[in-house]
């Protein structure tokens, strides 16, 4: 019983330890020197271009939305600029990465962004 008191309770740090990961600050994408800053007012976060070679992606173009923490993970929506919608999205990351998977139908891509 002692064993899994105490696995349990690892387990809930490491759960809150990953909640305490800020995803906020300025991130390359890696693609045409497009940088997204996330910012975070009340709980949620949105990302916003602040920076891009690529002229579809202009500065101020939202790029992600209504990003929460929620069951272990931030969670929200992530802009496709190639097909002008949004999809579902989850964001992991550390404080130099983040890996974001976007999900579209049965297909998910993973992307990778690094901290600027």
């Amino acid at each position: 019983m002692e064993k899994i008191i105490i696995t349990l309770g690892i387990l809930f740090w490491v759960i809150a330890l990953r909640a305490q990961t800020p995803i906020t600050g300025i991130w390359n994408i890696g693609t045409e020197n497009t940088k997204v800053e996330i910012t975070a007012a009340d709980g949620v976060c949105s990302g916003t271009v602040v920076a891009s070679d690529n002229a579809n992606l202009k500065a101020g173009t939202a790029m992600l939305r209504n990003v929460q923490f929620s069951r272990g993970a931030w969670r929200g929506e992530m802009f496709s600029p190639k097909n002008r919608k949004w999809y579902n999205a989850v964001l992991e990351g550390n404080d130099n990465e983040l890996e974001i998977s976007v999900k579209a139908g049965l297909v998910t891509k993973t992307l990778n962004w690094r901290k600027d």
